[in-house]
């Protein structure tokens, strides 16, 4: 199940993945519909659907984001205080009779849990880590969308909850003569992105 508009992908059920919100937004001032006759206007009131994250490299593909190649890019930052609900993890053994097996997330407190009770053993989980994945409008407001990097549950947070995140963030990425500016400068760059929709 596919969404369109001109014929042309714009995403997948209510993950517009090739559609960012200021181009809806822009789509739903014309009284555009897409291909199944929905006016963009109710995508941005529906509280349901997810657009494509404004990733800073491509700006200049905005107009023609069907022809990226990654459908659901991810920029990683640790979580800290932003705590999602998470769902299950899914391992597969791989072998010739293949065994599918469905556990708690490891970031989830019923893994934990487990651990702690030996029922399972694991080795360090280590820190938890959260991915950007893509913006919503939420109640009126325009929100990040982040997601698990393990179980790829997905969520959104307050305004009070991403400033506390961005505080503690902020300074893994201060200018240092170790590591690549380059690559500090962008997730920075994200940082930015996210106080300013969020």
């Amino acid at each position: 199940m596919g969404q369109y508009y001109k014929n042309s992908k714009i995403g997948t059920c209510e993950m517009m993945y090739y559609l960012r919100l200021n181009t809806a937004k822009k789509l739903a001032e014309q009284g555009e519909k897409d291909d199944d006759n929905i006016p963009f206007k109710d995508y941005l009131t529906d509280d349901v659907t997810k657009f494509r994250f404004p990733f800073p490299n491509e700006d200049d593909k905005e107009n023609e984001l069907v022809s990226i190649l990654n459908y659901a890019p991810t920029v990683r930052f640790q979580a800290y205080n932003l705590n999602l609900d998470h769902g299950n993890m899914w391992l597969s053994t791989g072998v010739t009779d293949n065994i599918n097996i469905s556990f708690p997330c490891v970031y989830s407190q019923e893994f934990k849990d487990l651990v702690t009770d030996r029922k399972v053993t694991s080795s360090t989980i280590g820190t938890q880590y959260i991915d950007v994945l893509m913006q919503a409008v939420r109640m009126g407001k325009t929100r990040t969308v982040f997601q698990c990097p393990r179980c790829n549950n997905m969520a959104w947070f307050t305004e009070d909850d991403i400033s506390k995140w961005k505080e503690q963030v902020i300074p893994l990425y201060a200018p240092s003569h170790l590591d690549d500016e380059t690559s500090k400068a962008k997730k920075l760059e994200m940082l930015e992105i996210i106080n300013r929709i969020s």
